[in-house]
């Protein structure tokens, strides 16, 4: 016990057994205690800790497994205003409410983001990634408890044998009185259905209870595709690739940019996975409908007949998504290329004069007539021709031109 004067006096089993109380030999600052079956720590009167003890599992904090018969100042600590000892571990509170553990680790001590695996931790480790605690936390053998400062909710960790956590183990701190209001990203965008090739902007949120949070420490959230439609960038051109984005610490958000393509008219769904691996604040996957392109193209069809000399018309019809012929709303740029020029090549005229390598079916018009011509006997070429509305997604198709000279 710690008396007014700031001494301790300790009695019972140790080294040699006390009966009556005793003095504790040069400690006279002391501000309270807490002892274990196998060590005991005191917080001074300059809010540093002293323990002494056994330390095979680093109870102590003094980074090793060194035994002390006196009490000794542990490394780095200030400001603590309450201590906890059980069994071989110990925690310790400082006035911001920020929790350090250490010690014997079989069920788990939090560490500094996120919750140690390692056997033993020998030194305080400091947990900026739990909520700050009003009070000191409490508990035996198996587990520890505290007081949430913003919340008054009840915060609990380590093992979880008799159920008193919830139906498992809960070896990072779960919350006990609101389980549903424990931290978690989400990701949200002002429009989940965005054209192939655009930079949508998606923002990332620490949420909790539905209202801005934030960390003590920098979130890092890890960016991936499942659909494998798309990239992520940092800027608003989407021209600086990223697989990761990080909410600063103080702040409850962020955001990145997502662009996904593909060569189609028919909508497909990109799966964005957003992962902190934190078990603190968890997944989410937000959905976003990258629609087709507005317009496809259908040519004329192949054209077999052709002869030397010659000047041919073939017409390009504008489709819907549904795949019938429409009327273009806005102008639909079109590139040609001929995979033989030298035996045909393609002109915007019907006198063949103009050779060119694009075009354009207009605004309120179905279609685009184009020409070609073809320069050597029994001569063959493929045209292709690409929707480029959206270059990072275009969309081709084509006909053949030749000189059927199979019966000659």
């Amino acid at each position: 016990m710690v008396l007014n004067d700031g001494t301790v006096k300790l009695w019972g089993g140790g080294t040699t057994t006390a009966y009556d109380p005793a003095i504790l030999t040069g400690v006279s600052g002391a501000a309270d205690i807490a002892a274990a079956q196998y060590h005991t720590c005191i917080i001074n009167t300059d809010k540093s800790l002293s323990c002494w003890g056994n330390n095979g599992y680093g109870e102590l904090g003094l980074s090793d497994t060194t035994y002390r018969s006196t009490p000794t100042t542990v490394p780095g600590l200030a400001n603590i205003s309450s201590v906890i000892v059980a069994y071989n571990r110990t925690c310790a509170l400082n006035a911001s409410g920020i929790i350090y553990c250490w010690g014997e680790n079989s069920n788990y001590i939090p560490g500094s983001y996120s919750y140690q695996l390692i056997d033993k931790v020998l030194s305080p480790e400091l947990s900026l990634w739990m909520p700050q605690l009003e009070t000191a936390p409490t508990g035996n053998l198996y587990k520890f408890c505290g007081l949430v400062k913003t919340s008054k909710e009840l915060f609990c960790w380590n093992h979880n044998s008799s159920g008193f956590i919830s139906t498992v183990n809960a070896p990072a701190p779960v919350y006990i009185l609101n389980t549903e209001k424990s931290q978690k990203i989400v990701l949200s965008s002002s429009s989940k259905i965005i054209n192939p090739g655009s930079c949508q902007r998606v923002d990332i949120s620490l949420l909790r209870n539905s209202l801005a949070a934030s960390m003590l420490y920098d979130l890092t959230v890890s960016l991936s595709d499942l659909a494998g439609l798309g990239n992520f960038y940092g800027d608003s051109n989407c021209s600086q690739t990223i697989t990761q984005v990080t909410i600063p610490a103080g702040t409850s958000s962020n955001g990145f940019y997502y662009s996904g393509t593909h060569s189609d008219t028919t909508s497909q769904f990109a799966k964005i996975k957003a992962n902190t691996n934190d078990i603190a604040t968890g997944v989410d996957i937000l959905n976003l409908e990258i629609i087709g392109l507005p317009y496809s193209l259908r040519p004329g069809g192949d054209f077999s007949g052709a002869y030397v000399g010659n000047c041919y018309s073939h017409i390009i019809y504008a489709r819907d998504r549904r795949g019938n012929n429409t009327t273009a709303t806005s102008s639909v740029p079109i590139t040609l290329s001929s995979s033989n020029p030298t035996d045909v090549k393609i002109y915007s005229d019907s006198s063949c004069t103009q050779e060119i390598t694009s075009t354009a079916i207009d605004v309120n018009a179905s279609s685009k007539t184009i020409y070609s011509k073809l320069f050597v006997t029994c001569g063959y070429s493929y045209i292709t021709i690409t929707n480029t509305t959206l270059p990072a997604a275009p969309i081709s198709t084509g006909f053949s031109i030749y000189q059927d000279c199979s019966c000659d």
